[in-house]
C-alpha cells in the first residue's frame, strides 16, 4: 500500500489535538517535515540506536566529502544566473552572487533555456570579468536567454547539502618559521629560532631555494626542545621518512603549520561574546541563506571536510497524493518522522499559547 505526502499530512492532522490542527496548513507542514527529517537524521548520526537505523538513513548522509574553499565562503545551493549573452561562440554570464571561479576552472550549467542548441552541461572559464561575471566558450547557438532561468554549480561548493553534521576546516597558520639550513640527504630542517611546531604536525614549506622537492607539505618529527630542528616525513604516523629531496640549500624558506580542526557554529546573538573569538585552532562557521562563512575571516581556509545531510532525492510534499514515498523511504522512517513532527508542533503551539497568556496578564497589570 502506497504512502503519499497527502497521507502524511492527514496523519499529522490526526495526531495533533483538534484545537491546534487547524493552524497547520500544507506549507507549514512541509517546512515542519523538512526540519524534522534533518533533526532525526542528525540525532541518529550523533547517537545511533541500531545498525538498522543507520542503514535506513545512509542514503541521506554524505561522509568525508572534501572541497577546496574560496574566500572563506561555501555555497550549499546552486548559484542563480542573472544574465547571459552570446556573441559568436563567446558567452558572458553574470551571477547574483560571487561566483568564486578563476580562469581555467570548470563549472556546470543546468535549467538554462532560450538557446538552440541548449547551453547546459560542463564548461571552462575563459576569462574573469568581475566577482560576478565571466566568459566561456560555447558551440554556435541561436536564441536569447530566458530571464530567471539557469543554475550554476562548481567544485567549490556543497551543492547538495541540506544540513551540516560535522565540518573540519584546514587553515595554514600565519606564524612564520624561517629556515636556516637544510640537509637534503637526511631531510633535516633547522630554523633560526624556536618554533611552535610539534611532532606529528603537518607543515608547509614555501620559498626555499636550491633544494628540489622541499617546497611542499610534510609531517614533522621534532628533534629539539625548542622545535628548531625537525625531520620530514610523508605520513602522519612518522614511519616513512622523506627521501625525495636533492640539491644544495641556497637560502630562504618559511614553514607554516597546517591546522585541521573541527568547526563550531557561530550564532548571531553571540558574536560579541568572548566565546565568539576564532582562530585557525578554534575555527567557526556562520550560516547564511546560500551557505556559510568560515572564521577567522582574516586567515585563509584552504579546504573543508564535511559530513552532512544531503537534500533527499524526493521531499515529502503534503500536496502530493500520487507519488509513493515508500519507494524512497522505509515506512517506519516515515512514521517516525510523522510522530516527531506531531510532538514538535504541539510543543510550539503550547509555548506560543503560554506566551500569549503571559503577555495578556502583563498588559492587564500595567
Amino acid at each position: 500500500m502506497a504512502t503519499t505526502g497527502a497521507d502524511i499530512y492527514r496523519f499529522l492532522k490526526d495526531g495533533i489535538d483538534q484545537g491546534y490542527s487547524g493552524y497547520l496548513n500544507t506549507s507549514k507542514a512541509n517546512r515542519l517535515l523538512r526540519e524534522t527529517v534533518a533533526e532525526v537524521v542528525e540525532q541518529n548520526y550523533r547517537s545511533p540506536e541500531s545498525q538498522k537505523q543507520n542503514d535506513q538513513l545512509s542514503s541521506l548522509i554524505v561522509l568525508d566529502e572534501v572541497i577546496e574553499v574560496r574566500g572563506n565562503r561555501v555555497y550549499t545551493v546552486p548559484l542563480r544566473v542573472s544574465a547571459l549573452t552570446v556573441v559568436g561562440t563567446t558567452a558572458t554570464i553574470t551571477i547574483y552572487s560571487n561566483h568564486q571561479l578563476l580562469t581555467g576552472d570548470t563549472f556546470s550549467l543546468k535549467n538554462l533555456t532560450g538557446f538552440t542548441p541548449a547551453i547546459t552541461g560542463d564548461y571552462t572559464v575563459a576569462s574573469v570579468i568581475s566577482t560576478v561575471s565571466f566568459t566561456f566558450t560555447v558551440a554556435a547557438t541561436t536564441g536569447t536567454w530566458n530571464s530567471e532561468t539557469g543554475q550554476l554549480t562548481h567544485a567549490f561548493m556543497f551543492e547538495n547539502m541540506m544540513h551540516p553534521l560535522t565540518m573540519q576546516s584546514t587553515f595554514v597558520d600565519p606564524s612564520r618559521n624561517e629556515v636556516s639550513s637544510v640537509n637534503p640527504g637526511t631531510a633535516m630542517v633547522t630554523f633560526l629560532w624556536a618554533t611552535a611546531i610539534r611532532s606529528g604536525d603537518k607543515i608547509r614549506i614555501e620559498n626555499a631555494l636550491g633544494v628540489t622537492g622541499l617546497n611542499a607539505d610534510f609531517y614533522a618529527e621534532v628533534r629539539s626542545r625548542q622545535g628548531s630542528v625537525l625531520y620530514l616525513y610523508s605520513d602522519p604516523n612518522l614511519l616513512v621518512p622523506v627521501t625525495s629531496l636533492s640539491g644544495t640549500y641556497q637560502g630562504g624558506g618559511i614553514a607554516k603549520i597546517i591546522v585541521d580542526e573541527y568547526m563550531t557554529k557561530l550564532f548571531p546573538d553571540r558574536r560579541i561574546a568572548p566565546s565568539s573569538d576564532s582562530d585557525a585552532w578554534h575555527p567557526k562557521y556562520g550560516t547564511n541563506d546560500n551557505g556559510f562563512n568560515i572564521y577567522p575571516n582574516n586567515q585563509v581556509c584552504t579546504s573543508i571536510k564535511a559530513d552532512y545531510i544531503k537534500n533527499p532525492e524526493v521531499e515529502i510534499d503534503t500536496l502530493d497524493a500520487k507519488l509513493d514515498l515508500e519507494l524512497y523511504y522505509p515506512y517506519k522512517f516515515l512514521m517516525h518522522i510523522k510522530d516527531r513532527a506531531v510532538t514538535t508542533w504541539m510543543i510550539r503551539m503550547r509555548e506560543e499559547e503560554s506566551a500569549q497568556i503571559s503577555n495578556a496578564q502583563d498588559n492587564t497589570n500595567i
